[in-house]
């Protein structure tokens, strides 16, 4: 009880502070030191990949591929809350899948390599997943034997790329992303809206798990669609998203020492807590069932099974979040902070996953957001700007326009929304 009483406090004193209690609490007690962590095993990572150079031992080969490993967790649980700086970090940290062709060309060519030279290259050949490839092969059987030199001199500079990557976004985040998520701003007016990134973070990521990283490989019967499939680690990725998507919930591990959005529905709906809790567990056994590695699962009828089991638990739980959490975190937000709110699933679908139809399937979103500020608008000429921005909008990612012009258009039409609030105030 006394971290529910706490949320209440936390949410009840919001208006007569800066700071948004609840979202400056889920940046200090989960995203920062999540990606702190990162950081840090990722460089232990490329120590690792320089004592693999330095000497391409059995033994150094499987200490990098520890770290590997041992990277991934925080990069995984990461995953619930993937919006602000990471956007532009994450294609060059985890863009799957990698152009194998590519990289083998990379491989066997004579060109130098630096590290100027690395940072032009393209997101598919960087990263994770091509340092996995390097480490495991394609059938995840790689001896240390076989490393090549300019194949170890590649793992050390990829290694030290995601280290450049990742102390760039922590950096972003410390340095002014962190006020704008925690305090009023440009992005996020109130804590409503705040709130409307964090449950949708975890909306998001919990679809994702089922959708496509269970869905894609066991409609293709292949592994090789999953994500890490060299390493064998696919489902190890996949139960490290969805422990993210706990702690984030409840605000960290322990749980009972910060106040996440899970305490603040709590609060509001004990009922429907509990409901998501207990759905967290069931979707947690359902995956800890599924036989590893993946590969094998997808070959038999017991694995593809437990398989369908865990995606039917995840998509309950997503289920829950959806009817239960998101509509308490929309009865806080205004109807302004709706529209921003809706036009941020059209910007994460086009901007961040380049989904032209899932875009402007989000657009309905955007207008039933649309509809309810009419009658709040007292000007026509407010109304029309604002129509003349989304129309503007709509059409550009309706040609598949690109997205620096998508954007601009996106920031033209929340100016148009921020004096349109203005002018009912």
């Amino acid at each position: 009880m006394r971290i529910l009483f706490a949320v209440v406090l936390l949410l009840a004193s919001a208006s007569a502070q800066a700071d948004y209690p609840l979202a400056k609490s889920l940046a200090d007690g989960v995203i920062l030191p999540t990606y702190t962590e990162l950081l840090a095993r990722l460089k232990g990572l490329e120590g690792a990949a320089r004592s693999l150079k330095a000497k391409p031992t059995p033994a150094n080969l499987e200490a990098a591929r520890t770290a590997w490993r041992a990277a991934r967790i925080p990069y995984e649980r990461a995953e619930g809350f993937a919006f602000g700086p990471i956007g532009d970090y994450d294609p060059l940290l985890d863009t799957w899948p990698i152009d194998r062709e590519g990289l083998e060309a990379l491989l066997k060519g004579s060109q130098p390599l630096s590290a100027a030279d690395f940072a032009k290259l393209p997101s598919e050949v960087r990263g994770f997943h091509a340092v996995e490839y390097l480490l495991w092969g394609l059938k995840g059987q790689k001896k240390a034997a076989q490393l090549r030199p300019r194949e170890l001199q590649y793992i050390e500079l990829a290694s030290a790329d995601m280290v450049r990557q990742a102390k760039a976004n922590l950096t972003a985040w410390q340095q002014g992303f962190y006020a704008r998520f925690t305090r009023p701003s440009d992005l996020y007016k109130s804590e409503a809206a705040a709130l409307d990134e964090i449950i949708g973070g975890l909306v998001g990521i919990i679809a994702e798990i089922a959708d496509e990283k269970l869905g894609n490989p066991l409609q293709a019967n292949d592994p090789l669609v999953a994500e890490s499939p060299f390493s064998g680690n696919s489902l190890e990725d996949y139960r490290q998203d969805l422990e993210g998507a706990r702690r984030y919930y409840l605000g960290g591990q322990p749980a009972s020492q910060k106040a996440g959005i899970g305490g603040w529905i709590a609060a509001q709906d004990p009922g429907s807590h509990a409901a998501i809790l207990r759905a967290f567990d069931i979707a947690k056994e359902a995956l800890a069932a599924i036989p590893s590695p993946l590969s094998e699962a997808l070959q038999t009828p017991k694995g593809q099974a437990r398989i369908k089991t865990a995606q039917a638990a995840l998509q309950n739980l997503r289920g829950l979040l959806e009817s239960r959490a998101v509509g308490l975190v929309r009865q806080q937000q205004s109807p302004f902070d709706q529209l921003r709110s809706q036009l941020r699933a059209v910007s994460d679908e086009y901007i961040g996953e380049g989904e032209i139809g899932e875009a402007l399937e989000a657009f309905d979103g955007v207008h039933t957001a649309m509809a309810r500020l009419r009658p709040l608008l007292k000007s026509p000429q407010t109304w029309q700007d604002l129509e003349q921005a989304l129309r503007k909008l709509e059409d550009l990612v309706r040609s598949g326009a690109p997205a620096a012009e998508v954007k601009a258009a996106l920031e033209q039409l929340n100016q148009a929304i921020s004096i349109a609030e203005q002018a009912t105030r």
